[in-house]
């Protein structure tokens, strides 16, 4: 928890407005405008933006100086390219806000008063931190990322818990922040070209100790709009950024947060991690001798939890056997459904674009236009598949979260013939 020199030292400052929304922005004109409107037209009128431009070669410029002339509150500045993290870092320097939220110029916020939610749980409950919910935007189709007290029982919605009950390790523009507290900690985004982000959040909710989960949607993720190769470079910063993290949640005795994200983590990221590690980059193998010494230090150890060779080797015969597996099905000749319309699914269809012969369609739970379509493959609810389910096998393309309950839904409308298809093999 923080000390009560931290709180005296706060309650005797005072901002210049209520909350300061820092963008970074680099080449991303296209959405800029929609990201922008939302900000601006949020109820919580006593605010300022903090844009700064990361050497941007597009059009952004142009449009900052349209909305600089519609707006007093918009601050903005250019530099030569440095990162997301240090452009956030720097924009923290300027913001006079009595609280500070992170807004991605690609992303939006979905309700004209999320601020304003934010801002008065915040104070009325007298917290550091206050975090909302997070949509999804799919090209147009609105899904959930992030609902409070989502995974964990103990944990419910519209209330203050203890960082130590709480594990969400992403969506750091799902919260405010109190800014005199991130200052006062020197709590800084790290200077990775991804995975920069999760090392300040977990500073701050470690600092903080607690948050409240406010249950509104306050923020709205775009999704699938970017088609990005994780290279080396990318990748152990990814690793690194990973790594920085992990000591945090080791600092903060954050069990829960280890629990839910380890794993999957590593499980998400093992085909990167298999194209580089053990393979003779000495600076891969590095970071991962890191990552395994930390856990083997914590008081949650286990073996299943260590990256070693002979887990990438089991990691590569599995990938072989599921792209069998795969191949095997769309040349039988049998109906198949494609269960999910996301990034996965987009996924099996640009490798296998030319195996398609036998793909009846793609389902979904919820309820889908009839113009809907993913790489020329119409998407359907699963209930107007009724006529294959004794025949056709359903392929599950999202992740494991969404496995499980894709799953009973099959079974509960007797599809007989179903599989899960990893599609991080894919990669």
């Amino acid at each position: 928890m923080v000390n009560d020199r931290f709180l005296r030292k706060v309650k005797c400052k005072m901002s210049a407005c209520k909350v300061s929304v820092i963008i970074a922005t680099y080449n991303t004109a296209a959405y800029l405008e929609e990201c922008l409107d939302s900000v601006f037209s949020q109820t919580l009128r006593d605010m300022e933006v903090v844009l700064i431009d990361d050497g941007s070669t597009d059009d952004t410029e142009s449009i900052l100086r349209t909305y600089k002339r519609k707006y007093d509150n918009l601050v903005t500045c250019y530099w030569e390219n440095q990162g997301v993290g240090n452009a956030r870092n720097y924009g923290m320097t300027l913001a006079k806000g009595e609280y500070m939220v992170f807004m991605d110029p690609d992303d939006k916020y979905p309700c004209e008063d999320c601020l304003e939610k934010l801002y008065l749980a915040a104070k009325e409950h007298d917290v550091l931190i206050c975090g909302g919910n997070i949509l999804t935007n799919d090209n147009g189709v609105i899904g959930s990322a992030y609902r409070a007290g989502e995974g964990d029982e103990r944990v419910s919605r519209n209330q203050v818990i203890d960082v130590k009950e709480y594990f969400y390790l992403v969506g750091h523009t799902r919260y405010l922040f109190k800014s005199e507290f991130i200052k006062w900690n020197q709590i800084l985004y790290a200077n990775y070209r991804r995975y920069q982000d999760q090392v300040f959040t977990i500073k701050a909710l470690g600092a903080a100790g607690q948050l409240y989960e406010l249950d509104y949607p306050v923020y709205e993720y775009r999704i699938n709009h970017k088609r990005l190769e994780i290279d080396f470079d990318i990748c152990i910063d990814i690793l690194k950024g990973f790594r920085d993290t992990l000591k945090l949640i080791c600092e903060y005795d954050l069990q829960l947060m280890f629990e839910k994200n380890y794993e999957e983590f590593i499980n998400e990221r093992m085909p990167d991690i298999a194209r580089y590690a053990f393979c003779g980059r000495q600076e891969f193998d590095g970071v991962i001798r890191d990552i395994n010494e930390l856990v083997r230090g914590t008081k949650w150890y286990d073996e299943k939890y260590l990256v070693t060779c002979q887990s990438v080797l089991a990691y590569k015969q599995n990938a072989k056997e599921t792209k069998s597996r795969l191949e095997e099905l769309l040349r039988s000749g049998i109906p198949l459904i494609i269960y999910g319309a996301g990034a996965n699914t987009r996924r099996l269809l640009s490798h296998y674009k030319d195996w398609m012969e036998n793909v009846v369609g793609i389902a979904v739970s919820g309820l889908i236009g009839d113009d809907f379509e993913v790489e020329g493959i119409r998407v359907r609810n699963i209930s107007t598949y009724n006529s294959y389910k004794l025949k056709a096998v359903v392929l599950i393309t999202p992740n494991t979260k969404a496995k499980n309950e894709i799953i009973k839904k099959l079974v509960d409308m007797k599809f007989e013939n179903y599989e899960w298809i990893d599609i991080r093999f894919l990669r």
